[in-house]
């Protein structure tokens, strides 16, 4: 396998540069893979021979394929001129690595300090399916800013990396420009990989993305500037806790969490109050939400605060085998709320194996809310709507009889919601089975009438 010698003769002006181990893997690592990977999910007989023959060629391919990586890496920092070249964005993509760590280190501290690199994203990748936990990189706090301010990075994307404890303190120079605001005040710190706690005071970091680390709890205590935050789980660690400062301008925030199924989630992670009950609540206005697991984790406890500025709310990847009610507790603390999008996942197959994702859980029985009315919600929207399912014809019956000022309410049978990036989102319908009249009679008569209210006013579109 030669190293890909060719990167160091990229063009020096480039927006943006992309480097992954992928590029330089042997087609033999993928069908490798795959033969393991079908091997252990038809828990074959000899899978473990198949596992002890494999795993070794696999990881050495993996040895090979970062050794060139690494050298090609090399290639582009040590190239005439690379001090001169210039990219917005950054994205690094590697397996694990111990002895590469220094060209790792050398490609982000050139990348940030010489290129003025602005987005940066560094992936770490397992070599094979089962391969140890992750993290297995270590972000090194020094490269963010090298003493002389010359960082611009508005956002950092660490994909399977650990951050190190972060004790420097760095103070924005007198004059110091617009654009390396980043640069200024940053001081975060580690506790025993359980906790991330972020305070920085001067700092001008607008974007942060948490995905798929092992933090149980994330406590941003000073961020000024943040605008948008994202916390991606996924579920191999019990459900993230979160503790919002003095964040003020954060206004679009996007969490996505599931539950292990072992062990058992902490009671204390089941009230959605950890999860958003510090929420700032002028400044948020986009909020999207994935919560899901075998069974529903979230127990019906009303937020401690209000959400006064929340105008858009997306509830997606519902589990079919939850109540899917549990978007009360939100749009009661969410009194300015205009848009409310929910979409249900698909029940699975009955020749599934997984009983659980089947079997109907547990019902939510609301306690009374006397004379609660909401007077913004102006439109409803709920994608994997079925009309046999009763939990769903209440939910959306809830709506039309305390939501004033509702005008439509959209249901799809068949549909997706397609991300815009991590802070937007579009509900799509797949039109493949469309309804009956009848069906559309029926469903709207159950919707907007009951027996002390109707709301005749309220369009019903079913797509």
């Amino acid at each position: 396998m030669k190293a890909p010698r060719r990167w160091a003769r990229l063009p020096r002006r480039l927006p943006a540069l992309r480097f992954s181990v992928a590029d330089v893997l042997s087609p033999r690592y993928f069908r490798s893979v795959d033969r393991l990977r079908r091997a252990r999910a038809r828990g074959a007989a000899d899978a473990e021979d198949v596992e002890g023959r494999l795993l070794p060629y696999i990881k050495r391919l993996d040895r090979r394929a970062t050794r060139a990586f690494l050298d090609g890496i090399a290639a582009v920092l040590d190239a005439p001129g690379a001090r001169h070249r210039r990219a917005r964005s950054l994205y690094l993509e590697f397996f694990r690595t111990y002895d590469g760590a220094g060209t790792i280190d050398r490609m982000i501290d050139t990348a940030v300090g010489e290129w003025g690199v602005e987005h940066l994203d560094v992936v770490v990748l397992r070599s094979a399916p089962r391969d140890p936990p992750l993290p297995a990189y270590a972000f090194p706090d020094h490269l963010l800013d090298d003493g002389r301010h010359r960082s611009r990075l508005r956002s950092l994307t660490l994909g399977h990396c650990a951050l190190p404890p972060l004790h420097r303190t760095r103070r924005r120079p007198p004059r110091c420009p617009r654009t390396t605001r980043c640069s200024a005040d940053a001081a975060a710190r580690r506790c025993g990989w359980r906790a991330l706690v972020i305070d920085a005071p001067r700092s001008g970091v607008e974007e942060l993305v948490v995905d798929s680390c092992s933090f149980r709890a994330v406590e941003l205590r000073h961020l000024p500037e943040l605008r948008r935050l994202a916390c991606l789980g996924d579920g191999t660690v019990p459900v993230v806790e979160l503790s919002f400062g003095a964040v003020p301008r954060l206004t679009h925030v996007n969490l996505t969490f599931a539950a292990p199924t072992s062990p058992a989630t902490p009671h204390h992670h089941r009230v959605l109050d950890s999860l958003l009950g510090g929420a700032p609540p002028a400044s948020m206005s986009r909020l999207a939400v994935r919560f899901t697991g075998p069974k529903r984790w979230i127990l019906p406890r009303p937020l401690g605060a209000a959400l006064l500025g929340l105008r858009e709310l997306l509830v997606a990847d519902v589990p079919p085998t939850w109540d899917v009610s549990w978007p009360r507790l939100l749009l009661e603390a969410a009194p300015a709320l205009e848009s409310l999008h929910t979409h249900v996942s698909a029940p699975a197959p009955a020749s599934s194996p997984d009983e659980h994702l089947r079997v109907e859980g547990r019902p939510i029985y609301w306690q009374p809310r006397g004379k609660f009315r909401h007077r913004r919600l102006r439109e409803v929207r709920m994608v994997g709507f079925t009309a046999s399912a009763p939990r769903h014809t209440r939910f959306l019956r809830y709506l039309v009889r305390v939501c004033a000022t509702l005008e439509r309410v959209v249901l799809v049978r068949d549909g997706r919601v397609e991300e815009d990036g991590l802070w937007g989102w579009n509900t799509v319908s797949n039109g493949d089975r469309p309804w009956r009249l009848d069906d559309w009679m029926s469903v709207s008569a159950q919707i907007k009438h009951g027996r002390t209210w109707s709301k005749p006013h309220v369009e019903v579109i079913l797509k």
